[in-house]
């Protein structure tokens, strides 16, 4: 019995289908991708809603449309909004390559659009009476600090504290391959 295994498949999967030949595993149909190659970037994997961001929405559809606007020394990326409670946008924003250090504003917005007309600021910092996380990136030795203190490559999960409207991020900064 010949067995093909693709080359996506990781060593543990491979095994896996010689054991137990029945056995099917499903993967995410459209890879991600990156943009910016070779390039630092901050990527938004995941942000998922703690809070109800869409109450008393008139339409009935009751799902948070995220956003995020970040700023890189000063210059604001407005992302394109995502229409999931739990949503994986994968939205990659490149880091300042001009200078060492990249300083961060990762603002998360619940758009509202059509008659509401006024988007909710979402609390995403662990910090009361802060909604927005603020980093450093040092490009030369590619750490990361301020309200996370870590590693480029080095993933992070946040919840917002203390105020309303509240949800989780994972981000991470890394190298686009």
């Amino acid at each position: 019995m010949k067995h093909s295994i693709k080359k996506t498949m990781g060593p543990i999967t491979a095994l896996a289908l010689l054991v137990l030949p029945g056995l099917t595993f499903t993967q995410d149909p459209k890879p991600f991708v990156s943009k910016h190659k070779g390039v630092p970037v901050l990527l938004i994997e995941r942000v998922e809603q703690i809070d109800n961001l869409d109450q008393g929405d008139i339409i009935g559809k009751n799902r948070a449309d995220f956003f995020a606007v970040v700023s890189i020394n000063g210059v604001e990326n407005k992302t394109e909004v995502y229409a999931e409670d739990d949503a994986h946008p994968y939205w990659e924003i490149p880091l300042d390559m001009r200078s060492r250090y990249s300083n961060i504003v990762i603002c998360i917005m619940e758009d509202d659009g059509g008659l509401e007309r006024k988007d909710d600021h979402v609390d995403v910092s662990p910090k009361p009476r802060n909604k927005d996380i603020r980093l450093r990136y040092d490009r030369f030795t590619g750490r990361v600090s301020g309200e996370v203190n870590g590693q480029m490559g080095q993933r992070f999960i946040l919840e917002g504290k203390g105020d309303d409207d509240v949800a989780r991020i994972t981000f991470k900064i890394h190298k686009a391959m």
